[in-house]
This record gives C-alpha cells, structure tokens and sequence, in this order.
C-alpha cells in the first residue's frame, strides 16, 4: 500500500508530509486543499498510464484535468520546483524471482518549467529503498539527457561500477537493459532498484481506481458494449456495464457484485435487491425492489442518492487485493443511515487488503469508523483521519492528523472546532426554548 506521500510546491501546499494506513480520511472545509492532496496521486498514476513514455508529468489526462504548471505550482510561481514523493509497501515477484517478498521504499520526482519552450520538464527522481539495498539519482544535463548515479547501501557512489547497462526514463521510470555479461554482484545491485521501480510503477498504474464527487445521473435504459471495463471511471459511467457483466458471467470468474450490492442497500433500507432486467440483446434496465413496499422500480425513479453510491459499492466489490479506491464525497445525497453505513463498507475494504483513500464532510461515516475501532473491529492504527485547513495566522493550508485511541475517540483536537454545526444548532435551540418559557 502506499505508506507515505510528501509535497513541495504542489497546488495548495508548500510543503507536506503525510503517512498513510488501510482507511484514510480526509475532513476539511469547502477549498482547503483535500483535494490537491489525492490529486497527487492521481498525477502519477495518469501519467503512467500514458502511452506516449517520453511525457514525463501528463496534467491533463484521464483522472484529473490540472490545467498548467503555472495552475498546479504553489502561488502560481513558476520559478519553483514541483516535487513529489511516495512511498509504498509493495510485494515483488517478478521478472527475475520465483517467490514474492515485501520490499518497502521511496521515489520522489522532481519536475519543473521551462518559460523559454514554455514546457515542463522532469528536473530529477530518486529511488531508494531504506532495507539494505541501493539507491538510485537520475539528474537532468540537458533537455531529454539524464545522468544516473548509483549508490549502495553504505550511502558511496558506486557508479563507476555499473557497466554494460543501458539507462533511459519511462516517463519518470528509470528502467535498464542488460548488454553482454557482468558480475553477478552488479546485476544484484540493478535488479533491486529494477524490481522496486518496476513493481510499484505497475500497481500504481493499474492497480487504481479512483471515483470524483459528480457521478453520473441515472438512465431508464442502458445500452451494454459488450466489454469487460477494468475501471467504473472517474464519473461512475462505466459502473453499469461492471454491472451487467457481472450478471452475465458464470463460473468462477464471477464476482457476485449484483448480490454484494444487493446485501449493502438492504442494510441501508435503499432497496432489498438490485436487478439487470435485459430488454434486448444489448439493452437493459436497472431495477430496485424498495425494501418496504416491495414494489420494482426502474433506477430512474428512485431516489438520486441510489445511482450516486452505485459506482462506489461496484468499484469495491469488484477491486482486487492489494488495489487502491480513491473517492470523494461518497456520501452526496444518502440518508444519515446509509452514511454510516459506508464506514462498515470501508472497514469490510481493508479487511479485503484494499486501501481506501476518503475525502468527505460526513460526520455519521467517521462515526461509524470510531465505532467499529470501540468494539475491535478495527485496530486505531488502521486509521488516519486527517484535516484540512487555512491556517490563518500563517496564511498556509495545513494538514493536521487527529488521532484515535482504541476506544475510538480522538486523542487530538480539531482545528476551528469538529463539526460545531451540531453544537450551535443546539445552543440556538435551548436559548429559543428558555425565551418561550
């Protein structure tokens, strides 16, 4: 999973450093930055995801629209340098050993513009792993060169060393080929960096699925292509054809989604069961049987909520071990009860090994998160909540983590209150109600 994520001149923040666990949860007023930070994420996700290898940093791709550097750099300033770092637990199988281990480690990019050619360039990486093995710098000479230097774990350059090996970038990704033969010793050194760059660069790539805050509205009818989408996508638009696909396959390639999500809205008293009801070859309708008055309703006639959540419970009971969920505001439109509801989704998540990345304003899903810890469900270090603020003495957006203990309840105090609306209301009324009596 990814253990850690540091930022330097991106977006909001001038500088942040954040660890990560299974649930993590993002609170924060309207324009604080939330955002910015899982954006991140996305940013290099995208950009390996480009098939054109010479882009080194790809803004505007398929999971976020970022605009310029000038957009994305702190304070607009387009003399500072953009750098991000992740850190990542990732098991390593291949290509060059036959049983899987646990490495942890780190990479960082470090990219910048040139107002000249008015591009951006990638200005430096760094890959080190912190068990025992070698760490890698690659630092731009000149636009398109890099020089690649190798240090072993005793922090010496050992560059002078590494021969017949052939260095270049993939996007931001140093891989090597191998001419001729060396000593078994070099080719240790290589593989290490090889496999770590190689393993995290593919989970991250593929291994994704992130969900933003507008998801699509429902439809009476949908026409299914026939293809098996490895991704709901960013606005739920391919969540149905999951869907459909899933009721259609047999075997053990079947996923039971239909069912999973049944189980879930029954919980939330949304409906009792969810149906693909085919129409023709290639059209279907949703239906829900409401869970009161049994009655069957097309998705269109149900409350929006229904298709607002729907892309996120097919997202996650379609995702693999190992694979990451980010998703914003999962709430929109749900009832308090299906709120807290969520929480027992995302803890059912990371019992699967599926990390979870949440930015919301729900107070019933934290909610349920601490209650799930209180009766040991969940274990507190499984959790990160962290908020999201303008620091206003500073003039800043900062990150705060608030803890929990293993009674579920916060060991760190809120910045500008937590969730004061409810205290407020509350004074509001007791003060209506002393006056009237």
């Amino acid at each position: 999973m990814i253990k850690k994520l540091s930022l330097s001149n991106y977006r909001a923040f001038e500088e942040v450093s954040l660890d990560f666990s299974k649930i993590n949860l993002f609170f924060g007023p309207n324009n604080s930055g939330k955002s910015s930070l899982l954006s991140s994420i996305n940013l290099i996700s995208q950009t390996l995801q480009s098939r054109d290898s010479n882009v080194s940093i790809l803004l505007n791709g398929n999971l976020e629209e970022l605009g310029t550097f000038r957009d994305i750099v702190f304070k607009n300033n387009v003399k500072r340098t953009i750098k991000i770092g992740i850190g990542v637990e990732i098991e390593i199988g291949r290509p060059y050993r036959t049983k899987e281990i646990v490495k942890e480690g780190y990479f960082q990019i470090e990219f910048k513009y040139r107002p000249i050619r008015r591009d951006i360039v990638l200005d430096s990486t760094e890959s080190q792993m912190p068990i025992g093995t070698t760490r890698l710098i690659t630092k731009s000479t000149s636009p398109g060169r890099y020089k690649f230097s190798f240090f072993d774990a005793k922090g010496e350059d050992i560059s002078d060393k590494i021969t017949r090996v052939k260095r270049k970038l993939s996007h931001f990704i140093p891989i090597f080929g191998f001419t001729g033969k060396f000593p078994e010793k070099q080719f240790q050194l290589i593989r290490d960096i090889f496999e770590f760059n190689f393993a995290w660069a593919e989970w991250i790539e593929e291994g994704l699925e992130y969900i933003g805050p507008f998801r699509e509205s429902p439809e009476r009818t949908y026409l299914f292509s026939g293809e098996t989408p490895d991704s709901v996508g960013i606005r739920g638009e391919k969540a149905i054809d999951m869907l459909v696909m899933d009721y259609l396959t047999k075997g053990k390639e079947k996923r039971n989604i239909n069912d999973n999500v049944s189980k879930w809205l029954n919980q939330c008293d949304i409906s009792s069961n969810i149906e693909v009801n085919p129409l023709t070859d290639r059209h279907y309708e949703i239906k829900l049987t409401n869970s009161r008055t049994s009655e069957s309703e097309n998705l269109a006639d149900v409350g929006f909520g229904c298709s607002q959540i729907l892309p996120i419970l097919i997202a996650g009971f379609n995702l693999e071990k190992g694979q990451i969920l980010i998703v914003e505001q999962p709430e929109i439109h749900l009832h308090p009860k299906a709120q807290a509801e969520l929480g027992s989704f995302f803890l059912d998540l990371s019992k699967r090994n599926i990390q979870t990345f949440i930015e919301t304003h729900s107070e019933h899903l934290l909610l349920r998160i601490q209650s799930h810890i209180a009766t040991g469900d969940l274990n507190p270090e499984d959790v990160k909540v962290y908020y999201v603020f303008a620091n206003k003495e500073t003039d800043r957006k900062e990150v705060k983590e608030i803890k929990l203990n293993k009674n579920g309840t916060f060991l760190t105090e809120w910045p500008e209150g937590f969730f004061p609306e409810r205290l407020v209301e509350a004074k509001k009324i007791a003060k209506a109600s002393l006056r009237r009596s």
